[in-house]
């Protein structure tokens, strides 16, 4: 048989469960309905019953007044409400049950009655009236007890039935969630066996054969099924007995291949040692090559400065000095050059202390490059990838870092910059290698600009905060990028500069990712600048691996 044939005998059983189910509630449920018909209509008759009684209560005390005390013109009112029992009595005729229009009749007889005698009441003369009224009075106080007598039995009795019903219809609700959840036990119940039948059936088979794949003597395995299985099971044991055999030429296959392959992986993984080995050189090159420049130009200053000061002529000037130590006040008051003196030994300290102040700044500069350049030959001459160093610092502070260094390059192309960044911004991250990422991009900036000589040169540094993420932006107003180049310039070896190496970008972009971000370029084309824009987490615990 097949397993669609199963399916529909798992559906058609779900099918007959559910309506044998339906058939059930459905009777249980019209029950219900015409229990609750019949105390609907018992509460309509309580309710006739109710206004039957206070309707007659007050037409017995109208007619006493208009019999007994002689209230003549209320006879009119009396009648009236008479003509509303009279209502109320046939509406119950018609409602009661069969055996309940006795006491119906009954009442209505001394309906009759009472009207009649209310009617006489209005055409007795004077003479004799008050016997009159006092005999119709005394026949109207028989009547009524026997008519109350019949009201009573029948509220009490219409009560009782009312009573019954409710209790039915209680018990029967009561009944019928012990119904529905006997049904649907029973439902699910059968559902579930005739699921679990079905579906050994199916899957016992199956299991076989994934038992038999797991053997691993070929001789012991046996993916023949019997006959009783489903018929695309057995289809797929004969495919899975053919497929075990095309992977086990397979494997053996592989296993010839194997040798080979691991003398291949090792040669490659020797290849691509000796590229890392090159990048980390290049790269050590370049980050220490843009750092070298502005060591060189504050060793030029600092030569300069040396090359230029006044020592020589200050020991001239002590010199000359020593050899009127005889004399001192002599000469400097009365000696055409000695007079001269002080003036030239204040001018030659003003000079001195000036020249100091300028070797203590280039060697500040001198003394941060170089940690710059031994933390990045140590960071990046590191085979096994060390997780740097996570520290909290002023994002500002780091950024004229950068622009520091870059400056010397800067004035030599009549380039300016602008920094905004908010003074309170601190970012937990690597210093060392957004400071590589920020003079990198900062250099090429000021490339970009060195090449157009039209205008001023401009870089602009901005810094964002949103959310959790800080958004570093180096916009300049240079040569721009050609929209075929965008996606190209981080690529390794990419470079339009004479003398690039196309590295730098590619050196960055990777060091953003191992900061935990990324690094986009856009530009609107030659002659319209560019922007770079760095976004690296607010806080990064740890580095990312690259």
């Amino acid at each position: 048989m097949r397993v669609r044939n199963y399916l529909i005998i798992l559906l058609l059983g779900y099918s007959v469960c559910g309506l044998t189910v339906f058939f059930m509630l459905n009777a249980i449920h019209r029950g219900e309905a015409q229990l609750s018909d019949q105390v609907s209509e018992s509460k309509l008759i309580l309710r006739d019953i109710d206004g039957l009684e206070r309707n007659f209560s007050h037409w017995m005390l109208l007619s006493d007044l208009v019999l007994g005390a002689d209230e003549s013109y209320l006879c009119n009112g009396a009648l009236k409400l008479g003509n509303e029992v009279d209502s109320i009595l046939q509406t119950l005729a018609t409602e009661v049950n069969p055996a309940y229009q006795t006491s119906v009749l009954e009442i209505q007889d001394f309906s009759n009655r009472q009207k009649n005698r209310l009617l006489k009441s209005r055409s007795l003369v004077h003479s004799d009236r008050q016997s009159k009224l006092d005999e119709l009075l005394t026949q109207m106080d028989a009547d009524s007890e026997i008519a109350i007598g019949s009201l009573e039995s029948l509220k009490t009795s219409i009560l009782t039935v009312f009573e019954q019903q409710e209790s039915q219809l209680d018990a029967s609700l009561s009944n019928r969630q012990a119904a529905i959840r006997i049904c649907l036990l029973g439902f699910l119940g059968s559902a579930l066996l005739l699921w679990l039948w079905i579906s050994s059936i199916v899957s016992q088979p199956i299991s076989m054969l994934a038992q038999q794949s797991r053997i691993k003597d070929e001789s012991e395995r046996n993916f023949k099924l019997r006959a009783t299985a489903p018929y695309e099971v057995r289809q797929l044991a004969d495919s899975f007995s053919e497929l075990v055999g095309d992977l086990e030429y397979q494997i053996e296959e592989h296993k010839k291949t194997q040798i080979e392959r691991g003398k291949l992986h090792r040669k490659l993984m020797d290849a691509s040692r000796r590229a890392g080995m090159a990048d980390v050189a290049s790269e050590v090159l370049h980050n220490v090559g843009n750092v070298l420049n502005s060591m060189n130009v504050s060793a030029t200053v600092i030569r300069n400065s040396l090359r230029d000061s006044l020592v020589p002529k200050l020991v001239f000037a002590n010199r000359q000095f020593l050899k009127h130590k005889d004399d001192y006040g002599h000469y400097l008051e009365k000696d055409e050059k000695g007079k001269h003196f002080p003036a030239a030994l204040d001018y030659m300290s003003d000079t001195l202390v000036a020249d100091r102040e300028t070797y203590q700044e280039e060697t500040k500069q001198l003394i941060k490059n170089i940690a710059h350049v031994r933390d990045a030959i140590r960071r990046q001459l590191s085979m096994s990838r060390d997780k740097g160093v996570i520290e909290t610092f002023p994002l500002s502070e780091l950024i004229h870092e950068c622009i520091s260094i870059n400056k010397d390059k800067a004035n030599r192309l009549n380039a300016f910059f602008s920094v905004e960044c908010p003074e309170t911004l601190n970012l937990v991250t690597d210093r060392h290698k957004l400071q590589q990422v920020l003079i990198n991009l900062i250099a090429n900036a000021l490339d970009s600009v060195g090449e157009d000589l039209t205008e001023s040169g401009r870089v602009k540094v901005i810094a964002n905060h949103e959310s959790e993420m800080v958004e570093l932006s180096v916009v300049d107003n240079g040569v721009g990028i050609p929209e075929q180049n965008l996606t190209k310039v981080f690529q390794q070896g990419f470079t339009t500069k004479v003398n690039g190496h196309g590295f730098g970008l590619h050196s960055c972009a990777l060091t953003a990712q191992a900061l935990g971000g990324k690094l986009n370029v856009t530009s609107d084309g030659p002659g319209h600048g560019s922007s770079f824009q760095l976004v690296i987490p607010l806080k990064q615990l740890e580095l990312c691996t690259v």
